[in-house]
């Protein structure tokens, strides 16, 4: 059996694996719609709105299956589902269809498994962390969700000079 120090360890590598591509979804995503599809400031909020309302609606139900479910395994399956939107849409780009409804589309299911992901992830925290004391490794995840998103707004600063397909296959990844 894994000691606690290497299951937090794998804890904190999925967590990576989450927000690292979250924050290139945040510059890429709007990017994508403003610049890409010159849509003007009404449609990016729409878009970003698409993208944040399955929280609302998703939480507690994401929250209800964590608890009913194995935290652990599901979240390897939210994490793989999770790639795929990002796979899709650069397959698409790379044909030339993109369109703001995909767009939509594309906001709605990745908010949607956001919604379920969240609470899941943040069930298994107590489990991980028992040596840990949960406030210090509450702590040191919040420091690293933040870190995660800066080094994703890093990567995807880039996106006018190599293209968003590319960034959308590192999110994927």
């Amino acid at each position: 059996m894994a000691s606690s120090r290497n299951v937090f360890g794998f804890y904190l590598l999925g967590l990576a694996s989450w927000f690292v591509p979250l924050g290139i979804q945040m510059v890429l995503f709007p990017w994508l719609v403003a610049v890409v599809l010159h849509m003007d400031a009404f449609a990016v909020g729409l878009a970003q709105t698409a993208m944040m309302a399955p929280s609302l609606l998703f939480l507690p139900i994401g929250g209800l299956v964590a608890d009913r479910g194995n935290a652990r395994r599901l979240l390897l399956v939210y994490h793989v589902i999770y790639a795929l939107p990002p796979l899709v849409l650069a397959v698409v780009l790379a044909r030339g269809g993109l369109s703001y409804p995909l767009l939509i589309a594309y906001g709605v299911i990745t908010g949607g498994i956001g919604a379920f992901a969240v609470p899941t992830r943040d069930a298994l925290l107590p489990v991980v962390a028992k040596e840990r004391g949960l406030p210090r490794a509450v702590a040191l995840v919040t420091a690293l969700q933040f870190l995660g998103q800066l080094i994703g707004i890093a990567f995807a600063s880039s996106a006018d000079r190599f293209g968003a397909e590319p960034l959308l296959l590192l999110q994927a990844g």
